[in-house]
């Protein structure tokens, strides 16, 4: 009777065990094409790539290139942080209180610009542009950044902007925007 009892709980075990992992994501095998499988940020609309590291600033986390490295960068009156890897440099200026007007769009100071376009998405419930455009120099101190994005939710007083060697690189500045997740009292 006390090995039928033992027998009998480890089945509801083993049962309630294989239930839990139903319907839970899980990450693709790896392929020729793909040799890594891919993640998905929490809050991500994109696959990103494996190799991608969290970075957690500003009460914001996102996923970057892996050869990102922090430069120092001083803000006065809010955080201020600056990345750069070989094809990206992104800044980030996240000020404490937001804008919140319905209709406010930083649209209008770049839709005159070569190759312009507007994403409009939301992070967390607050509306947010994804803007994109090219210039032929650009305010960073690398010229050949010409390609360039920037994320802008006005809500949350957050703006990031991305100086990107290549369209390709702007590309993976838009999969960095779309993973941005707010953490602490930001939500």
């Amino acid at each position: 009777m006390q090995n039928m009892k033992i027998l009998l709980i480890t089945f509801v075990l083993l049962e309630a065990l294989a239930c839990n992992n139903i319907g839970k994501r899980q990450d693709p095998a790896p392929t020729a094409e793909n040799k890594e499988p891919a993640r998905v940020a929490e809050n991500s609309r994109t696959e990103l790539p494996a190799d991608w590291k969290l970075i957690s600033a500003c009460s914001l986390q996102f996923y970057v290139p892996r050869d990102f490295k922090e430069e120092k960068t001083q803000g006065i009156d809010s955080c201020v942080k600056t990345y750069a890897g070989k094809n990206i440099q992104l800044s980030i200026d996240k000020v404490l209180v937001g804008i919140d007007l319905p209709n406010y769009s930083r649209s209008n100071e770049y839709s005159t610009k070569s190759d312009y376009s507007l994403e409009k998405t939301s992070v967390d419930g607050k509306r947010a542009e994804i803007i994109t455009f090219s210039v032929g120099e650009t305010a960073s101190n690398r010229s050949d950044l010409i390609y360039i994005a920037i994320f802008d939710i006005p809500e949350a007083g957050l703006t990031m902007l991305a100086d990107c060697k290549s369209v390709e690189g702007r590309k993976s500045a838009i999969n960095i925007f779309k993973s941005v997740k707010f953490v602490g009292n930001e939500r």
